[in-house]
């Protein structure tokens, strides 16, 4: 089971979204200020942290029903899915 998201998944954030992602890990104390950004793989567990209680209906509501078949079952990169979409919706 795949942990973190890739560095070409980070790169599909504009730089503002990124900017906001990392603006949240550093407050979180994930990482530091001095750290790079573009070495910066979010963890499945960070991913849920940071959509919050209700992390599963993020699941559901933001992707289409079969987004974890869509992802041949990984977790990860249908939390990905999701954070993308509340980075660039809320």
């Amino acid at each position: 089971m795949k942990q973190h998201i890739t560095k070409s998944q980070l790169n599909e954030l504009s730089k503002k979204h990124s900017d906001k992602l990392f603006d949240w890990l550093i407050n979180k104390g994930y990482i530091d200020f001095k750290s790079n950004k573009d070495d910066t793989l979010i963890t499945i567990g960070q991913m849920i942290e940071f959509l919050g209680d209700d992390w599963w209906k993020w699941l559901e509501q933001n992707a289409d029903k079969s987004i974890i078949s869509k992802h041949k079952g990984e977790l990860c990169d249908a939390l990905w899915e999701a954070v993308k979409y509340k980075l660039k919706n809320v």
